[in-house]
């Protein structure tokens, strides 16, 4: 809107050597004398002075002004600054010692001073004697509780050793400079530690001693990482640090690498930044070149045929040209018995003692394929086969054991219930099984031995039904009056004065010259005899004998 031509009424204030401001209306007495200002705009400046409450005076803003002419019109006005400071400076009386730690654990324990101050953990205080302030405390909060007043603090420096019961000031201060000299802050421990670990008194691995003397301050950020490996870097937070005894502890915050990194070694820590805002996510490289196709393994040897079933492209075993048959043989030895053999038509075939024996049909047309969800309501369930391909009839077993069935023709589940029913009453008692055959000839004795019941009467085994093996222990092998045992790769026989090698073959002619003989051989105190039992001659074997 143009604004209009000619003269115009306005407040303004041009008096020589007044002390006002330029505009009359930027300031006034009451807050009742603010509302009728004219001429008020959105965003004007008030101060006003002469309120009885103290609270009342200050700085004000129009928010919502009144229109020219108009004094009925609602006005809002609000006070700038109207928040209150934050209060530090408190009071305590009671024992104190400068360059103490005030915790609950500490010999002289917690402080408790006003409540509702605005001190917060890591701010710095001073602690100074009411009658001498000259003699402080400078420390760094640890906690304060706002509601019972009760705050503690860890000691950094002080101007003297003094003690005392008495009044103390306590007040924010600023962070401690340095003492004139180039702060240091790397260094070097050895000490078991993990990059992905905190270091306190309640933390696992407790807190960490360094090199005292460093400048190191709660709330600074360091890095720690392994000396020889200085690529796994750890980033933390310092919560405290004694530089008197070397004490540090401090709070994990990140490490490189998806894996942690630990051992008992040296590592490094030194001061490092705040870390950075994460940045943007990279673009993804290239598909790499696909690698050469590798070589193809050698064929392995076939198995053995285990017993199972074969399936055939014929009805019957010996009309299949089935590969499973070895050689091309149904009756085939390598065929173990038991083994089936399922014919195309469905008839069923069992391999016993070398041949084929029809069983009879066991496969019959295919069912519908029973499904099972990861719900208990069909309904619920995800990746289930959409509705069409269905059978009617088709079965769902739910998460719970639920059953339902497919209705076809209203193209829904039906809930049939739960198939898992309770264990039946036990079967009846089965009748008693054949009496076995009781030996009479042979018993056993309370040692477990078998024993015929008449000496040298009875044998095991026939001429016509031999025993096929005998396996006997280290124990001995009596025959007669005499017994051989086996000592770990030797055969032993009982100290005997003469040992006879009987060699017979009356019947059975040597593979040399094809003639038969009787021969004997026997041993001596330092020679073997052989002797001809057909002749009666005698011959002495000639010894060599082999040094070690």
């Amino acid at each position: 809107m143009a604004r209009e031509s000619g003269v115009f009424q306005f407040p303004a204030n041009f008096e020589v050597e007044k002390a006002a401001p330029l505009d009359a209306r930027q300031a006034c007495g009451l807050l009742s004398d603010m509302y009728v200002l004219p001429y008020q705009f959105k965003g004007m400046i008030v101060s006003v002075t002469d309120e009885s409450q103290a609270d009342d005076n200050g700085t004000y803003v129009c928010i919502n002004p009144a229109q020219p002419g108009d004094t009925s019109a609602d006005v809002d006005w609000e006070k700038l600054g109207g928040g209150t400071s934050p209060t530090y400076a408190t009071s305590f009386n009671g024992p104190h010692s400068l360059g103490e730690d005030r915790n609950p654990s500490d010999a002289l324990g917690s402080v408790t001073v006003d409540t509702d101050l605005a001190y917060q953990g890591g701010e710095y205080i001073i602690v100074s004697r009411v009658v001498s302030p000259g003699s402080y405390d400078i420390a760094q909060v640890t906690s304060y509780n706002s509601s019972t007043g009760v705050i503690t603090w860890n000691n950094i420096s002080q101007t003297d050793n003094y003690s005392g019961s008495e009044d103390w000031n306590i007040n924010l201060t600023g962070v401690p400079g340095t003492d004139g000299y180039s702060a240091k802050y790397d260094t070097v421990f050895n000490a078991a530690h993990g990059t992905d670990e905190s270091r306190s008194p309640n933390e696992s691995l407790g807190s960490l001693t360094i090199e005292t003397g460093l400048s190191y301050i709660g709330g600074e950020y360091i890095t720690v990482s392994p000396v020889v490996s200085p690529e796994n870097i750890q980033t933390a937070r310092v919560t405290t640090y004694d530089a008197s005894t070397g004490v540090i502890t401090f709070e994990h915050i990140s490490h490189t690498g998806s894996q942690s990194y630990s051992g008992n070694e040296d590592w490094r820590l030194n001061l490092s930044g705040a870390p950075g805002a994460q940045g943007d996510q990279g673009f993804q490289g290239f598909q790499g070149d696909k690698g050469d196709q590798g070589f193809q393994g050698f064929q392995g040897d076939q198995g053995d045929m285990g017993q199972g079933v074969i399936g055939g492209d014929e009805d019957s075993p010996y009309d299949s040209d089935s590969t499973l048959f070895p050689e091309d043989d149904p009756d085939s030895e390598e065929i173990p018995n038991g083994t089936f053999f399922i014919g195309s038509e469905g008839t069923t075939w069992v391999f016993m003692d070398e041949s084929w024996s029809e069983v009879g049909s066991i496969v019959g047309p295919p069912g519908p394929i029973t499904l099972a969800g990861d719900e208990d309501d069909p309904n619920d369930a995800s990746g289930l086969p959409a509705p069409e391909t269905l059978t009617d009839g088709q079965m769902y077993i739910g998460s719970e054991g639920t059953t339902w069935i497919w209705d076809a023709i209203n193209e829904e589940w039906s809930e049939v219930g739960n198939i898992g029913g309770s264990t039946g009453p036990a079967g009846p008692q089965g009748s008693p099984g054949a009496n076995g055959t009781t030996l009479t000839q042979w018993s056993e004795d309370s040692n477990g031995n078998i024993l015929p019941s008449s000496n040298e009467s009875y044998d095991i085994g026939s001429a016509s039904y031999k025993v096929r093996h005998l396996y006997l222990s280290d124990s001995s092998l009596y025959v007669g009056n005499s017994w051989v045992k086996a000592d770990g790769d030797k055969i032993v026989m009982p100290a005997v004065r003469s040992v006879k090698l009987n060699i017979e073959s009356d019947s059975i002619p040597n593979e040399v010259d094809g003639t038969v003989g009787d021969w004997e051989i026997q041993a001596g105190a330092t020679d073997l005899f052989l002797i001809d039992n057909l002749t009666g001659r005698k011959y002495k074997f000639n010894l060599t004998e082999i040094e070690d």
